[in-house]
């Protein structure tokens, strides 16, 4: 799964802890990584930040 992936792919990159949730797909991590992760979708996986919508 996609976001499986993703969400290990952020536990290496942000050296932190943290999972995917099935029920709610959502991916979660330890601390505040919100600017980390959406800088990380941007710059590095070339999405549109108007498209990028951290929480």
């Amino acid at each position: 799964d996609l976001l499986k992936q993703l969400a290990k792919f952020f536990k290496i990159k942000l050296a932190t802890g943290g999972t995917f949730r099935e029920e709610n797909g959502r991916i979660e991590l330890q601390g505040d990584q919100r600017l980390r992760v959406r800088q990380i979708l941007i710059e590095q996986l070339g999405l549109n930040p108007e498209n990028v919508i951290v929480m």
